[in-house]
């Protein structure tokens, strides 16, 4: 029944070592990447999109309709 115990115990601990050290380890190595820094030009951005891909869009504000029900 002892040596049950001692098994389960090891277990958990060498478990939570090991996300602990998982943790440590993304942590590092996420604050030394340069991935969460801005492109600095669309240069550097990973998508290429060419000019003549955007296209222009005409807005119309919508304005509210009045009504005259004066109930």
């Amino acid at each position: 029944m002892i040596s049950i115990l001692r098994v389960i115990i090891w277990i958990l601990l060498i478990t939570i070592i090991y996300r602990l050290i998982k943790t440590v380890y993304r942590v590092l190595k996420s604050s030394g990447s340069e991935s969460h820094k801005k492109p600095e030009s669309g240069k550097n951005s990973k998508y290429k999109i060419n000019k003549e891909d955007v296209i222009e869009a005409k807005f119309e504000e919508i304005k509210p309709k009045e009504n005259n029900n004066n109930s």
